[in-house]
């Protein structure tokens, strides 16, 4: 069979990416909040940059109740993704919880009129943590996550 170096390349490098993803997330997952950021600090290094990495770095942050660098690292992954087309639902609404609980109106706007163009609202999850009807915690953890 014809080697195709290049393709191989990519494939290890997605594999390397989705493993920081996937480590980082064990270890919020498990309060390991400090452990998670330094994979994400790693896995960022490593790749250049990766939007589900620094999605899993503002998820550790708001566990570890450090909305300041939530919010960089949420902005990190939404402008990542919109750079490389990769943009989703949860990027979205993380990005949009990490900037609610930093106080940071203006990225908090344009990630609903964002949302909005498109017919979406930012997630109940996200508005209901905002509210204080579930703390981060609840969010991630208890309720397994699922902000989109």
């Amino acid at each position: 069979p014809a080697k195709h170096p290049e393709w191989m390349t990519m494939i290890q490098s997605w594999q390397a990416q989705a493993s920081y993803s996937l480590r980082a997330n064990l270890y919020w997952y498990t309060g390991k909040y400090d452990a998670a950021i330094k994979i994400c600090e790693e896995g960022i290094e490593a790749s250049g940059g990766d939007s589900d990495i620094y999605r899993n770095e503002a998820i550790a942050y708001m566990l570890k109740g450090d909305y300041a660098k939530a919010n960089e690292c949420g902005k990190n992954a939404y402008q990542f993704s919109m750079n490389y087309g990769d943009l989703t639902l949860d990027i979205l609404n993380t990005a949009a919880l990490a900037a609610g609980l930093a106080k940071d109106d203006d990225t908090y706007k344009t990630l609903q009129d964002y949302l909005k163009t498109y017919n979406y609202e930012i997630s109940t999850v996200v508005t209901d943590c905002l509210a204080g009807k579930k703390t981060v915690e609840q969010v991630f953890i208890t309720d397994g996550g699922v902000i989109s």
